[in-house]
């Protein structure tokens, strides 16, 4: 874990998506004990099968094209869930046997 908010507090440069994710790991860490992550996924959940990403900005309909182009990378790791993060789009989306949602960060950390 990390703390972004005494840099954010003494400079000028914000990096919203590296705070966005350290959220998320934070909420993450008080559900699962072995948390990963890939060269796609920002983290990977083995025990569930569970991919997530974090993209907080992206429409829906780019969302589920990345869902297409990492098809083959999700497989590798027997994911059967993928979950899309985002700060208030929502969607959904299934291809080989994959589902993929896209869930602003609010309900899914409710969720938890």
């Amino acid at each position: 874990m990390r703390d972004f908010a005494l840099k954010n507090a003494i400079t000028f440069e914000k990096d919203f998506l590296k705070s966005f994710e350290n959220i998320i790991f934070c909420e993450l860490t008080r559900s699962f004990d072995e948390i990963f992550y890939t060269d796609k996924l920002d983290f990977y959940i083995p025990s569930e099968n569970l991919g997530i990403i974090c993209i907080p900005f992206l429409p829906p309909e780019l969302i589920l094209r990345r869902f297409s182009k990492i098809l083959d990378h999700l497989k590798s790791l027997q994911i059967k869930n993928l979950t899309i993060l985002t700060l208030g789009n929502e969607g959904a989306g299934k291809k080989d046997e994959i589902e993929c949602e896209i869930i602003p960060f609010w309900e899914w950390a409710l969720r938890q």
